[in-house]
């Protein structure tokens, strides 16, 4: 809409940027992708919930059983994992980093 000042580009757009749930799930942007009831999530509110429901259930489940400490430097790590950036005059790359170091010395 930015771009082409139109909502009717939004597609187009939307193919360019790759904001699709399989390009988003390639490049590790999103852990998971939950299926919609066939037809849309907007045809079927109660299973798109109840799917959503179980989704949550399970995950959260799973990440208590991870160490908090483990959970915020599995996060950090994919967050840095993201893309590479300069910090000064040199290419720095995010294996570079070690968010416990960051956490230490923050404190």
């Amino acid at each position: 809409g930015i771009l082409w000042k139109s909502h009717a580009h939004a597609e187009e757009a939307a193919n360019a940027l790759q904001f699709t749930s399989k390009n988003l799930s390639r490049m590790k942007i999103v852990d998971n992708i939950i299926a919609e009831p066939l037809g849309g999530a907007h045809r079927d509110h109660h299973r798109t919930a109840a799917q959503l429901k179980l989704f949550l259930v399970k995950t959260l489940r799973e990440l208590s059983q991870i160490p908090t400490d483990e959970l915020i430097q599995k996060r950090y790590e994919k967050f840095r994992n993201m893309g590479v950036f300069f910090e000064g005059s040199s290419l720095t790359t995010p294996e570079s980093f070690n968010v416990a170091e960051q956490v230490s010395t923050d404190e």
